[in-house]
């Protein structure tokens, strides 16, 4: 990895060749998600105490992957839109942060699940795209040709 000013890009060499580059803007080609710049104006928010109390979450903080799971049997019942709520959660925990299955989803991010076009205009892109440049920022190699990345959708996306 070369060492670069930019935070929206990464520069690599692959077996001493020509460096490449991986942006923001592959980053949205590859995954289809919103890369827009993120919206000074775009004041959100939402109560979402309630919603939390019947996941069995603390109300102070964003549910866990764990937390989402063990809701997943419990939830069949509920009405369609709970339900959609716990996937965007699970998708925010999995295939955004890419974090571990203990860790928390940052709160002001989790409760945009519960305002469908919130949700949907919020630039992910730019956030996946930052969880992914922070995780090879913690790459670790074991040996000379193996590495860990930390978090599932950066190895899916590497």
């Amino acid at each position: 990895q070369l060492a670069i000013e930019s935070s929206h890009e990464i520069w690599s060499l692959i077996d001493d060749s020509m460096p490449l580059r991986f942006s923001l803007y592959e980053f949205g080609e590859i995954t289809g998600l919103n890369c827009d710049p993120f919206d000074k104006h775009d004041v959100w928010d939402v109560d979402h105490q309630e919603f939390w109390l019947e996941m069995n979450v603390p109300t102070s903080d964003g549910p866990t992957l764990l937390e989402l799971q063990a809701i997943l049997p419990i939830c069949r019942n509920w009405p369609r839109e709970k339900r959609v709520m716990i996937g965007l959660l699970c998708l925010l925990s999995i295939g955004i942060f890419g974090i571990s299955s203990n860790s928390r989803i940052p709160l002001h991010y989790a409760k945009r699940v519960m305002d469908t076009a919130a949700f949907q205009r919020y630039p992910w892109g730019r956030i996946g795209f930052s969880s992914l440049v922070e995780s090879i920022k913690v790459l670790t190699y074991e040996r000379k040709k193996s590495y860990t990345l930390h978090g599932c959708v950066h190895a899916l996306l590497i």
